[in-house]
């Protein structure tokens, strides 16, 4: 298998200049094959069929607000969705593609619940062509953010809400409503479901969730951190997709020094071992996936 990285820095700035006739930030790249793959910025979907050395502009989302690739979930080299913000922060467009971005459909305009003051989109994932799900992060205040997640079973065409957690309300056994715990979410199955982030400004909690229930109750995984020097920030990315026999590897960006530590899996997220700690040699941090 091809093993690619989904990088969150603005590498490919440059390359992605042709989409749009000036230089845009790029805020997330995902690379399907080594030559197809998908690039954002904050208002568009880059399209790359020749490993990057061009990219096109696939969807322009009129105003709205791309957060990253955790906003762009993909099914094979055709099948995309992008969720964006609307500018008043109260609803969030979902737009779908099947041809590869040649042509895009808007599909629905979700609005949260009350409770949540304010809106950003925290991640979104397709299984298949039906069943996805949709992380939805509030207003934060006393050092918690409410959250709440939304589950479609028709393409997205319409959601329903699963899982929340408000300054005062939640529902049974969810994730945490600290500030930025619940930042990455992918789903494996159309059960089981991963999440992963940091807690708190100070020292960073080990915050790596799993659920088996489609989404609707969270569980909290332990994570043993590097014992070389002491950590201020312990941030964990995205687990890779699971092979048969129940393999994973998972990113970790750590501080000080800057760098990540992959840790790896072979019973399905029961337990994690770190292997390699790689220096990063940069202020910017590493990646927050790996995949196959």
């Amino acid at each position: 298998a091809t093993r690619a990285i989904i990088l969150s820095a603005a590498t490919s700035a440059a390359q992605a200049a042709t989409a749009v006739g000036h230089t845009p930030v790029v805020n997330g790249i995902k690379m399907i094959t080594p030559t197809t793959g998908w690039a954002t910025t904050a208002h568009a979907v880059l399209h790359t069929s020749d490993g990057g050395m061009v990219w096109t502009r696939s969807l322009w989302v009129h105003g709205n607000s791309v957060n990253g690739t955790a906003s762009l979930s993909t099914l094979g080299t055709q099948w995309a969705w992008v969720v964006a913000s609307t500018p008043q922060q109260r609803a969030v467009a979902v737009y779908r593609t099947k041809s590869g971005g040649m042509s895009w459909t808007k599909l629905a305009l979700v609005n949260p619940s009350p409770r949540m003051e304010l809106l950003n989109v925290g991640a979104m994932s397709f299984v298949d062509a039906t069943h996805g799900w949709l992380l939805l992060h509030g207003g934060c205040g006393a050092g918690s953010c409410e959250q709440e997640i939304l589950q479609t079973t028709n393409g997205g065409s319409s959601w329903a809400r699963v899982e929340w957690n408000y300054i005062g309300q939640a529902s049974s056994s969810p994730l945490p409503a600290c500030d930025g715990a619940t930042s990455n979410m992918e789903f494996v199955s159309q059960n089981e479901g991963w999440v992963t982030g940091l807690c708190g400004a100070a020292t960073q909690a080990m915050s790596v969730y799993v659920s088996g229930d489609e989404g609707r109750t969270w569980h909290q995984k332990t994570f043993s951190p590097p014992t070389s020097a002491p950590l201020t920030f312990f941030n964990p990315g995205l687990p890779s997709a699971f092979t048969p026999s129940g393999c994973s590897v998972l990113p970790v960006n750590l501080s000080p020094p800057t760098s990540f530590q992959l840790y790896s899996t072979c019973n399905r997220g029961a337990s994690w071992t770190p292997t390699k700690h790689i220096l990063a040699h940069s202020q910017q941090f590493g990646p927050n996936a790996v995949y196959d």
